[in-house]
């Protein structure tokens, strides 16, 4: 096998290329070492102190699939191909990655193929106005048995004016390594690491915020398309485009949001669309003034949060001690088609801080519906960007079931509603039709009651 030992790139100025500023292609069985590292090397290739700057003007055309290629180019290009033996362990610190500019061209490309494994650090880089996206993490399945994942520590990061998003995740991510004495045995657990965007607290060794700001770029904040396991926390997610944090999976997926600010986006806070299973969790963060860019018109965005699952899709959901306010949308949003457990609140946390604040906000401050209205052959399906007046659409297939499991406990709840004309405006839940097709409309369950296709349970508690 070929290795890499102690790459330490430094202090360079790399300007104007017409294909990646700097570029490292693994492929097969090549490894990456540290064997006599440099003062402060923490991995075996380091790109440290660098400005990349007009890169990537007339990058070549690059194969992502047996039938898809498009242009790439990057400030910095990482691509691990086949492998998994050794886990390529990279750091790219405290770079100047600006003005990268050819079409397509981000600041940051990572991508893993087939069986590669790859942990990159990404810290304290000043990331702006490159055409495509700030950092782009992508990678490649060829049949099912292939490993390929992306993992590492994102912080203290200036991801800012890019031409789409801050970052995007279109590829598998987070670290999945098997338990060792467990390889061959069937079942063998496998312990997962996941990719870490932001650490709360401040780095004891130079006093910066351990946060990112993903700021003004022309897009999403961030957006998430693949599976994988996520820690967002201390982040700054401002003024973008298109809505601040947009998580759309297509397979599970697993994410938490702590502790950062969500806020003065166009469009949506945080927006997550479950065709899988989906677990998320939102905790202490301050998700506020997320702008609908025409509040005249018939059509809702600006959501604080905004939740939907497809027929196929399961959303387990928690949210705690966030401040959810003048969003010029909903607090939070919820269409259901599929299955969903929506915790919002918590009286069991210490001292209050499971409570959440939804005030201020433009439309209902909770708003739910439950429905089976997809019917898309017949042009008719439910959508959520519709204001409250509108009835409930009439449609979908007769055995179709949602259903919801919703805990709506210790939470503050006011003030909102100014911009709707609906009887309610704090909660609001709506049940659509579902479960019919039933033959047998008098048994009973054991309370008595008729057994219900699609019922609705409620529970209220100690909310204000």
């Amino acid at each position: 096998d070929s290795a890499i030992e102690d790459l330490f790139f430094t202090n360079n100025t790399v300007v104007n290329n017409a294909d990646d500023g700097f570029k490292l292609r693994r492929e097969d069985e090549g490894r990456m070492q540290v064997v006599n590292e440099r003062p402060g090397q923490r991995r075996a290739v380091t790109i440290r102190g660098n400005t990349f700057i007009g890169n990537g003007f007339n990058a070549p055309s690059e194969t992502l699939t047996p039938t898809t290629s498009e242009q790439r180019g990057a400030g910095i290009d990482i691509h691990a191909i086949h492998g998994s033996i050794d886990l390529q362990d990279l750091e790219i610190v405290r770079n100047v990655i600006e003005a990268n500019t050819g079409n397509n061209t981000s600041g940051i490309l990572l991508r893993a193929e087939a069986d590669a494994r790859v942990l990159v650090d990404i810290e304290d880089n000043r990331i702006r106005y490159n055409a495509a996206d700030g950092i782009e993490l992508s990678s490649r399945q060829n049949d099912g048995t292939d490993v390929r994942q992306v993992g590492g520590t994102w912080t203290k990061n200036t991801i800012t004016d890019n031409g789409n998003h801050g970052i995007q995740i279109i590829g598998r991510h987070g670290l999945f390594d098997m338990i060792s004495e467990l390889v061959l045995v069937s079942g063998a657990e496998t312990v997962v690491t996941p990719l870490f965007i932001g650490i709360e607290g401040v780095d004891p060794l130079d006093g910066k915020d351990r946060g990112n700001i993903l700021e003004s770029n022309a897009m999403d904040g961030i957006t998430v398309n693949a599976t994988g396991f996520i820690s967002f926390a201390n982040n700054s997610v401002k003024y973008n485009g298109t809505g601040g944090i947009d998580i759309d999976p297509g397979a599970p997926h697993t994410m938490s949001i702590k502790a950062s600010e969500i806020s003065e986006n166009f469009g949506i806070g945080i927006d997550i669309n479950a065709n899988s299973q989906v677990v998320t969790t939102i905790r202490e963060n301050v998700i506020r003034n997320n702008i609908d860019s025409n509040t005249s018109d018939a059509v809702v965005t600006g959501d604080g949060i905004e939740l939907r699952t497809s027929r196929t899709g399961t959303l387990h959901l928690t949210a705690t001690g966030n401040f959810i306010e003048g969003n010029d949308g909903r607090g939070v949003d919820l269409l259901n088609l599929g299955i969903t457990q929506l915790k919002i609140g918590d009286p069991t946390l210490p001292m209050d801080t499971g409570r959440n604040h939804i005030v201020g906000n433009n439309h209902e401050g909770i708003y739910v519906v439950n429905t089976a209205a997809y019917d898309p052959d017949n042009n008719c399906v439910q959508t959520q960007d519709v204001v409250s007046t509108v009835p409930l659409l009439d449609c979908g297939p007769v055995g179709a079931a949602p259903d919801i499991m919703l805990h709506v406990d210790t939470n503050t709840v006011e003030d909102n509603g100014q911009g709707t004309g609906f009887i309610g405006t704090g909660l609001v839940v709506r049940a659509g039709t579902v479960g019919g097709g039933s033959s047998n409309w008098g048994r009973r369950d054991p309370s008595g009651d008729v057994e219900r296709r699609g019922g609705e349970g409620a529970g209220i508690a100690t909310g204000v």
